[in-house]
């Protein structure tokens, strides 16, 4: 059996949908692809932990209509989170502002609602969605994918002019270009992995105080738990331990498990209970986190990776949403500036090299997420630590262009990741400098502080948005 398109785009996540939804705007045709159930239908999620949208994510769907994004109710039902709560096993819970700015906070959004408002309107601007047909082959000279239905298990072959692989960070479409071109897959297994669990609303309160917060449990040994607040007062939480040996929950019975949170996360437990906790256990199998490096983003201008599928990163700073949806954003930027120079035809093959010039930002988002696993496993309960985040939070005050502290700068504006890597590494050693041998914000010298700025940062930071394709400064709300 047959069928053919333009664009083929495999993967109906809010990547792939969003892409879709792109290349329908600018006037091509498409059709999707997706190895699930219609997750509208039969509720299936697939495992993922709730969302932390913020500005690099809000501004690629900026750009869609202002009908198509009243469509998008998951958005409308966001909580905000303007601050990280620290939950603490012996001592008192502290909250750590992200900014100084009250409109500046991550949205909390269910992805599982995203992901569906993303497919009803791919469906509403016409796009042909095909569920339960996984990619099971990718012929590069013939430009042909093969899906399999998974019902009738016959094999669908699809001729492409292009093809957009948004299946994630085990996509069979990343494997079946680098087997052809003859590079390794160098998906790489986290230390960690995670289980996730519910705490549920009661009498329709939320049961956690200052419920409006991402919230961490972090904790001396290997494992750590967090929680996001969702509109309908109930938290998405998650708990990350090693993936391996006698610490991975996966490999716990029941009662290993309620001794686990009994002895580490009292509060939750407390609110939760036995049976809640073992049929979250029971319910929720244990998942390894993996995070994607390879060289080979496309294939002449026939094939190209998106999202995860591209550059998937472990969950550590909220931002691979984001960062996922910033490189589609891209894409369509570099396609309609290419269109306004090309006008007789779309050299796809100039434009997704163009796109591979982004992974660069992608390289450090990475790294930074791998980095952020020990912050939130220990260094959020650290006094100088914190010290440290309060001065970065007072420079940033101070210097508003020249200095944004570190989740700041990642998440509330658009300053490109590439220069988010010098900045932040220049503004870690000032902040060092400033705080060594020091613990009151009275102590640090902050004409030594203006010196060390002055000397080494960029003098307006958000003006370095504007020669990366375009990129509006910030974007906070929809």
């Amino acid at each position: 059996m047959s069928s053919s398109s333009q664009c083929v785009i495999v993967g109906g996540g809010p990547i792939g949908c969003l892409m879709a939804c792109y290349l329908s705007d600018m006037g091509f045709q498409c059709a999707l692809w997706e190895k699930r159930s219609d997750p509208r239908v039969l509720h299936d999620s697939g495992k993922s932990i709730n969302l932390a949208l913020s500005c690099r994510g809000l501004t690629a769907l900026s750009v869609l209509s202002k009908d198509d994004i009243s469509q998008l109710k998951s958005l409308q039902e966001s909580v905000p989170m303007p601050c990280r709560y620290i939950r603490l096993l012996d001592e008192l819970d502290q909250k750590q502002l992200y900014s100084n700015d009250p409109s500046e906070f991550l949205h909390s959004v269910n992805r599982q609602r995203l992901n569906n408002d993303l497919l009803d309107l791919a469906e509403k601007k016409g796009i042909k969605v095909t569920f339960e047909h996984p990619l099971v082959g990718l012929d590069l000279e013939k430009k042909q994918a093969s899906f399999l239905n998974a019902t009738s298990k016959e094999v669908v072959l699809v001729p492409y002019n292009t093809l957009w692989a948004a299946d994630g960070s085990n996509s069979e479409a990343r494997k079946q270009l680098l087997k052809y071109k003859g590079f390794p897959d160098k998906t790489k297994k986290f230390r960690d992995g995670y289980q996730e669990y519910e705490i549920q609303a009661k009498d329709g309160k939320y049961q956690l105080s200052n419920p409006e917060a991402f919230h961490v449990w972090p904790r001396t040994g290997s494992s750590f738990f967090i929680a996001l607040p969702n509109a309908d007062k109930t938290f998405t939480c998650t708990l990350f331990c090693p993936a391996e040996g006698p610490e991975c929950v996966g490999k716990f019975s029941d009662q290993e498990i309620v001794d686990l949170f009994r002895n580490q996360f009292p509060d939750v437990y407390k609110i939760m209970g036995d049976e809640k906790i073992k049929a979250d256990h029971k319910a929720n199998p244990f998942s390894s986190l993996y995070y994607v490096d390879t060289d080979v983003w496309h294939h002449k201008g026939e094939v190209v990776l998106l999202g995860d599928a591209a550059h998937g990163v472990v969950p550590y700073l909220g931002l691979g949403i984001n960062l996922g949806m910033e490189g589609v954003y891209h894409m369509r930027n570099i396609i309609m500036r290419h269109r306004k120079s090309h006008t007789n035809f779309i050299d796809w093959e100039a434009i997704f090299h163009e796109f591979s010039g982004f992974k660069p930002d992608c390289d450090y988002l990475k790294d930074a997420a791998i980095r952020n696993a020990d912050e939130l496993h220990k260094d959020v309960k650290d006094p100088h630590f914190l010290f440290q985040k309060e001065v970065e939070l007072e420079l940033q005050k101070r210097f508003p262009t020249q200095f944004i502290e570190t989740h700041g700068i990642l998440s509330f504006t658009n300053v490109p990741l590439r220069v988010c890597k010098r900045q932040v590494e220049t503004q870690e050693q000032i902040v060092k400098t400033i705080c060594a041998g020091k613990n009151k914000m009275s102590q640090v010298d902050f004409e030594e502080a203006a010196k060390l700025i002055s000397q080494n940062c960029s003098p307006d930071l958000y003006a370095e948005c504007n020669w990366y394709c375009q990129l509006p400064p910030r974007v906070s709300k929809l």
